[in-house]
């Protein structure tokens, strides 16, 4: 993340902190950031992608946000290694690594700009967002996203070779559009959400205080009234759920975003040892702690989540106690030959293929005697009943072994 956007032939040194205990415990952090996030992140794509019942629109932006903050944080960790120091010449510092932050951030707020977007239809159109939001539009959409994302970056490096004032300023107002447009649409979206849900609910308040009033009313109507409101309240806890992601991490990138904007746009850069320490952490901490906060308030991917790791315990524990890796490999190879020498056709022989039986070389000598199908197929039995008995055989020597 090193930074330099001015116009001398100077270098600086970037943003990278000159104490030394600083710069130390920033690694100590990214790396912790990176081993926590990077798994968790992982986890919540193969979920999305695994489990049929978690595949709506929502967890899909979710999925897509996830690879964003993946790519952060392997980025984070090529930061950490110091192997951008490597190849700190003029090009990298002063376009390609400013270059490769901004697309991470751009593609990381846009994402975070349709899950708010996707929360804003469900509770404006409750009735009509399966309709208006599908499964095919979500992936379009994420779709648009990235495409929109890498034509951002490509141009950006194009840069390096068309170095003029023209080019340079469309590229910063592309860059300014892509980060000035997705935050107003989080703005937007989560402020007609906060006014249809007051408004819903001061209606439900007038409807129960109606019912009231009137005496020996049906208990249907109550019943349906409370449903209503239990719905209403529950998209109001999805919701608040999804704002308490959305706001630290819109306030995060758009500190981290703008700052980049801002001394692009006037040939500067900020000095102050708290804002290049925030503009480190800032990207590590959200990339980092977003899974977590999805896995601890989304309930149907936290459910998912201790499902598989359930599975996978009760797998890994049965395969140690069937043995070692080998000999339960051995056994469900004895057991698939076993099913295979049973048969697919009556009378126990196995079903050869027409074509197997076809002599594949034309030019074979006369005197070569031809096999048929049935002494084939007896070959093969005898050699997979010879195998079950050598399986058995050791596994009675074991059991005695064992007794």
């Amino acid at each position: 993340m090193v930074i330099n956007t001015s116009s001398s032939n100077t270098t600086n040194t970037g943003i990278i902190p000159n104490n030394e205990w600083t710069f130390f415990s920033l690694q100590i952090t990214g790396f912790f950031t990176f081993f926590v996030g990077f798994p968790t992140n992982l986890i919540i794509i193969y979920l999305v992608l695994r489990r049929r019942r978690l595949r709506n629109p929502t967890n899909y932006f979710v999925c897509s946000l996830a690879v964003a903050d993946v790519l952060v944080l392997i980025w984070l960790l090529i930061w950490v290694l110091g192997i951008h120091n490597i190849l700190s010449t003029v090009e990298v510092k002063k376009f390609i690594i400013p270059t490769i932050d901004i697309f991470l951030g751009v593609a990381s707020i846009i994402n975070v700009a349709c899950v708010s977007a996707d929360r804003g239809i469900a509770v404006v159109y409750p009735l009509r967002y399966e309709f208006i939001l599908t499964k095919r539009r979500s992936v379009y959409a994420i779709l648009f996203v990235w495409c929109y994302a890498f034509a951002l970056l490509i141009a950006a490096f194009l840069r390096i070779r068309y170095q003029n004032e023209t080019f340079y300023a469309v590229i910063l107002y592309v860059g300014f559009m892509s980060y000035f447009v997705p935050v107003t649409i989080i703005v937007v979206s989560y402020s007609i959400i906060f006014l249809v849900i007051v408004r819903k609910l001061k209606s439900i308040r007038d409807l129960e205080r109606v019912s009231n009033a009137v005496a020996n009313q049906n208990g249907e109507q109550n019943d349906k009234k409370k449903r209503r409101r239990r719905k209403l309240l529950r998209e109001l806890k999805v919701t608040a759920n999804i704002l308490l992601i959305v706001l630290p991490f819109t306030t995060g990138w758009s500190y981290f975003i703008g700052t980049h904007i801002y001394e692009h746009a006037y040939q500067t850069i900020i000095k102050n040892d708290a804002h290049n320490i925030a503009m480190i952490v800032i990207p590590w901490l959200l990339s980092g702690l977003n899974p977590i906060v999805y896995l601890l308030l989304n309930r149907s991917l936290r459910k998912a989540m201790v499902e598989t790791v359930k599975k996978l315990c009760h797998d890994s524990a049965s395969s140690m106690e069937d043995g070692s890796f080998f000999s339960t490999f051995s056994r469900r190879a004895s057991s698939a030959i076993r099913r295979a020498s049973a048969g697919f056709e009556e009378g126990g022989l196995l079903h050869v293929p027409k074509f197997l039986n076809r002599r594949r070389d034309s030019h074979t000598s006369a005197s070569t005697p031809s096999r048929s199908s049935v002494d084939v197929t007896k070959e093969f039995n005898m050699n997979a009943h010879a195998l079950y008995d050598v399986e058995e055989s050791a596994d009675k020597e074991k059991n005695s072994s064992v007794v």
